[in-house]
């Protein structure tokens, strides 16, 4: 009788340490997630101070016709979006896709089912692209050669829509 009072025993104590060991993986894994997601969530609602935006997808003929309609598509797309240090626009290279920059991103993470991002980030000076294909896609640059450039100055939210019209026809 013993014996099967100190195995009943036994294994309630495993099951307990079995279950206290699992749930604390899970904890831990749920505790990287969320650090990950905090890193890489462009779907804030509350920030001091970044970029915000929707991102659309446009697609087929965009071409005036006779009574002023178009056969193109505009919707808002979920995607990657990719921010560097602003990044010059190297010679030779042009179009709207683009080799990855030497340096690290500063964020990289999915714009909101909608299309829409808000992304906190401290004042200066970046580059904005979307991944599109496993490339990166950006169809701006200013006067001075750097590919779709942002600023972002203290307390302030600056507005970006970013679109993705590789296979639109103008």
């Amino acid at each position: 009788m013993h014996s099967h009072f100190f195995k009943s025993v036994a294994i309630l104590c495993l099951s307990v340490l079995l279950f206290a060991g699992h749930n604390g993986t899970a904890q831990a894994k749920k505790s990287k997630a969320k650090q990950r997601n905090q890193y890489n969530n462009a779907c804030r609602k509350n920030m001091d101070q970044g970029l915000a935006g929707t991102i659309y997808l446009l697609e087929g003929n965009f071409m005036p016709s006779p009574g002023g309609k178009s056969g193109g598509t505009t919707k808002a797309v979920q995607r990657t979006l990719e921010i560097y240090p602003l990044t010059k626009q190297s010679d030779g290279a042009g179009g709207t896709f683009y080799p990855r920059p030497a340096t690290k991103p500063i964020f990289r993470g999915q714009s909101c089912e909608d299309g829409s991002y808000r992304i906190g980030l401290k004042p200066g000076r970046y580059s904005v692209f979307v991944v599109v294909d496993k490339k990166l896609f950006a169809n701006g640059n200013d006067g001075d050669g750097f590919i779709q450039p942002v600023t972002i100055t203290k307390g302030n939210t600056t507005l970006l829509d970013l679109k993705i019209n590789n296979k639109a026809v103008y």
